[in-house]
């Protein structure tokens, strides 16, 4: 709109600061928080004096004075519950927009190649606009983001056709779907035109049983998914603003509910992260273990103990002379 954006931290200028010689943090429960804001904002004892001063007096709320007194962007536009994560988003010329398979993608100029490896998360959606559906790529090898798609129209059969497309042009990719909700008519399609074994199940088949294809989403796993994003995130690359975006705001609310103004580039990111996972852990899986050769053992080597008993049972007859030692032994 014309608009350029500033930002001005409460540190900033000299008016928040109080007179001391030197500051030693007086808050038991933050001193560590505080610490690491002085060392990483570089701030004198000075302006941590103010600092501490007043966040005693916002009862040491540090939601409330991160609001108040933001040290960053993300600080003073933060969500209303307890956000969960906090992911930067990496710029790349290469990150571009444009129109695959019908629909218009983000995605990493590059990709696929052909010696890589890819897996692929979807959330799918009703298609009636009412809800994204969200597909995302990312790459093992390099842990980068590749493609980002998000459209409230596609329905779980065209979201279904769009999977096997998107797999079959990344070189197979591992797909995890969701199993339950819409996910229950996308899944049938891709056992019907996708190579099984390349689709998620969340139960193997037994004798008695059949294998249960796609993540089952529920509020129990939806734990699980949040703790596999937070062990993935340092190790990922992510280009799509709308994912960064839905992943920042995504929170706990004071009533214990996971949740966000939209959580599909969310929940699609955390299993194309479970794909992942389970990538590295079939590599390692396969990763020849070393050899160690066992040592022969040394037939030369006694005990003290043994030449003793041996030299007794020598002396009463009935001893015993290795071949390794022969008859001269004593």
């Amino acid at each position: 709109m014309g608009y350029k954006r500033l930002f001005y931290p409460w540190y900033a200028g000299d008016e928040y600061t109080l007179p001391t010689q030197s500051w030693k943090p007086d808050c038991p429960k933050y001193n560590g928080y505080l610490l690491d804001l002085k060392h990483k904002l570089r701030l004198s004892d000075q302006h941590m004096a103010w600092y501490e001063k007043k966040f005693k007096e916002l009862r040491e709320d540090q939601k409330l004075m991160n609001q108040e007194y933001p040290s960053q962007p993300e600080d003073a536009f933060q969500a209303t519950g307890g956000t969960l994560f906090n992911v930067q988003e990496s710029f790349s010329s290469s990150w571009n927009t444009e129109r695959q398979f019908g629909y218009f993608v983000n995605h990493l100029d590059g990709h696929p190649v052909s010696s890589y490896t890819y897996v692929i998360g979807c959330d799918p959606s009703g298609g009636t606009g009412n809800d994204d559906m969200a597909i995302q790529i990312f790459c093992c090898q390099t842990g980068e983001q590749v493609l980002e798609l998000f459209n409230p129209h596609i329905n779980p059969i065209e979201c279904g056709r769009l999977l096997v497309q998107f797999g079959n042009l990344f070189n197979k990719a591992f797909i995890i779907t969701e199993g339950n909700n819409h996910g229950a008519a996308v899944v049938p399609w891709l056992k019907e035109n996708y190579d099984r074994q390349l689709i998620f199940k969340s139960r193997f088949a037994t004798q008695s049983s059949l294998a249960k294809y796609g993540w089952w989403n529920s509020s129990a796993s939806k734990h699980a998914l949040v703790g596999l994003i937070l062990e993935e995130i340092p190790q990922t690359i992510f280009y799509g603003k709308q994912t960064v975006d839905e992943i920042n705001s995504f929170e706990e609310t004071p009533a214990g509910k996971l949740e966000g103004k939209s959580d599909n580039c969310v929940i699609s990111t955390g299993l194309a992260m479970l794909g992942l996972k389970k990538y590295f852990y079939l590599r390692g899986s396969h990763i020849p273990k070393p050899k160690v050769e066992k040592l022969k053992p040394n037939y030369m080597t006694y005990t003290f103990e043994e030449i003793m008993t041996n030299l007794e049972k020598r002396r009463r007859g009935n001893g015993y002379f290795p071949s390794q030692v022969g008859m001269g032994y004593s």
